[in-house]
């Protein structure tokens, strides 16, 4: 399990396509070693409430962030959902550390961002990342940034 302080960072978006532009200059950036492990999802909230993930990255050194981006989104944005069984104890121990590790206002802050009929980025990452995640979301019409202690 890596130790270091995490970063969640929560933008808002008009639509589905510009958080995905958003998501695959973070992939990019990834890729050029310019940003280090971290997980991100796009995410949407419908007029009925249900949340939908469409892209969820996971470009990681070990499978325990499989799946950290989406499972945080839920666990901040939609309090008292967890990982599913198949994620693992492991994955489910990432998701409580980050609900745990952000506070009140954070988290409301960021559930706050996912409106209905828009669309949000989230990204899980290594604290050193996170204002480099940050000024990288130019697309996000509001965003925030919160810390998880390591």
């Amino acid at each position: 399990m890596i130790d270091d302080p995490i970063f969640v960072f929560a933008g808002s978006y008009g639509s589905v396509a510009s958080a995905e532009g958003d998501y695959e200059v973070i992939k990019l950036l990834h890729s050029c070693d310019e940003i280090g492990s971290y997980d991100a999802a796009v995410i949407s909230k419908g007029h009925d409430g249900v949340l939908s993930v469409h892209k969820s990255a996971r470009p990681t050194p070990r499978d325990t962030w499989t799946g950290v981006a989406a499972g945080a989104a839920s666990a901040v944005l939609c309090p008292g959902i967890a990982g599913s069984d198949a994620d693992g104890p492991e994955l489910d121990a990432w998701i409580a550390r980050i609900a745990e590790g952000i506070a009140r206002g954070e988290a409301t802050e960021m559930a706050a961002l996912l409106k209905e009929d828009r669309a949000a980025l989230v990204v899980v990452g290594i604290e050193a990342d996170a204002r480099r995640i940050e000024q990288t979301a130019v697309e996000a019409t509001q965003a925030t940034l919160a810390y998880a202690g390591g």
